[in-house]
């Protein structure tokens, strides 16, 4: 009687099954964590876009600016510095 030697065996399959779960399972986690991560970004960057517009249209329907822009402009003046 001769015993067939092709193949692998339930334990080396249930192994090798172990590890590619525990392995799939980890590269999920981490990559649904850098998608969620990017759409937290995301999310905050078009809220600052739009409180930017916001504010921009804001100044444009009152038509008052801070000033700033005119006061720097001044070639040789330094705003905070006391003349």
């Amino acid at each position: 009687m001769s015993i067939n030697s092709n193949g692998f065996t339930i334990p080396e399959l249930l192994v090798v099954i172990v590890l590619t779960t525990i392995f799939t399972t980890l590269i999920m986690t981490f990559t649904i964590g850098y998608w969620r991560y990017g759409y937290l970004l995301q999310a905050d960057l078009d809220t600052l876009s739009t409180r930017l517009n916001a504010g921009d249209y804001l100044r444009d329907a009152v038509g008052n600016s801070t000033g700033y822009a005119v006061l720097n402009d001044e070639p040789g003046r330094i705003a905070d510095s006391v003349t």
